[in-house]
């Protein structure tokens, strides 16, 4: 019998708007903003694609908020964490540039042990901040053990991308994840301006910047439906398959540079123009090895009680 672990109560969290995060700050202030903007659904909506809420949320359910503040705290002064918890560790760590095979190496181990684990990647590549989360899963299918009998973890990815997509667009849940997107693409690619004498520049007439945003729009279509058959939908991913689409582009970031076209398979986000490839000079890690499912009910009614902020701070240098 297959585990689910988060996932009944990460499809429960998007489907409910973060009803069950309403104290975050962040929330309040998105909600209160747009108040005379934007219809109470539309606000909703936007609230739900936040990357940082949904991430920490996530992270909240799987290990209660007093282990994940405890590491937001740490991090963010740029020291590495570590503290006993539930039968493994909670670490924490800020890879610098060109750290690739110690986070590398810290990942492997962690993909490695048995039962539930969680973390979060929070990354600051050349435009904007983006962060996900990633449950692994002990799955009992005798597909899933080794030819020593021993079962192997499986990998859930959980994020959303501000303004873009909603984690319930992710997960495969919301019916309208098409639509709505293509929505906030139009907005997206307003944002995205062409730099003078590039050869992107949308084109004089009104047709043909029409046609030109149309395209635009389906390409951003195309990524997202990229990023949710790899990642998306629940999907228990096998160790290659989590290597492949997240370890690997992780790693290049941070060492070098990822091509735009990987960016976009990981993230979902239509490649942006002005950028061939993306980098990083930190990533933060917040990794618990172990969490127990048993407390995930109770962890995610604890979240209204709570007034925490969802974001996890860069160190200042």
């Amino acid at each position: 019998m297959r585990f689910n672990g988060l996932l009944p109560l990460a499809k429960k969290l998007a489907s409910a708007p973060l009803e069950s995060a309403k104290t975050f700050k962040v929330y309040e202030q998105l909600y209160r903003l747009k108040a005379n903007e934007l219809p109470q659904e539309q606000r909703l909506d936007q609230a739900n694609t936040i990357c940082d809420l949904n991430a920490c949320v996530v992270m909240m359910i799987a290990a209660g908020i007093t282990r994940i503040e405890a590491m937001k705290a740490a991090v963010s002064t740029g020291q590495a964490y570590e503290s006993a918890a539930a039968g493994g560790r909670d670490r924490a760590w800020c890879f610098r540039r060109n750290a690739g095979a110690q986070f590398e190496q810290a990942m492997i181990d962690w993909c490695q042990l048995p039962g539930n684990g969680v973390v979060q990647f929070k990354f600051f590549p050349v435009k904007g901040v983006h962060t996900f989360a990633v449950e692994r899963v002990p799955l009992t299918d005798v597909r899933d053990q080794n030819s020593k009998g021993t079962n192997l973890p499986r990998f859930r990815v959980y994020q959303a991308y501000e303004s873009v997509y909603r984690l319930s667009d992710f997960l495969r849940t919301a019916g309208d994840e098409n639509s709505y997107l293509k929505l906030n693409l139009d907005s997206y690619f307003e944002m995205i301006k062409p730099l003078k004498g590039r050869k992107f520049q949308y084109k004089s007439t009104k047709l043909q910047a029409q046609e030109k945003r149309q395209s635009d729009i389906a390409r951003g279509v195309t990524s997202f439906d990229e990023v949710t058959r790899n990642l998306g939908g629940g999907r228990a991913l096998i160790w290659s398959e989590f290597e492949q689409y997240v370890l690997t582009p992780l790693k290049e970031m941070l060492n070098g540079e990822l091509p735009s076209a990987d960016y976009s398979a990981l993230t979902g986000v239509p490649e942006n123009p002005h950028y061939r490839s993306m980098s990083i000079n930190k990533l933060l890690v917040l990794m618990c090895d172990r969490v127990d499912p048993g407390e995930f009910a109770k962890n995610y009614e604890a979240l209204p009680s709570q007034n925490v902020s969802p974001f996890v701070d860069f160190p200042q240098n």
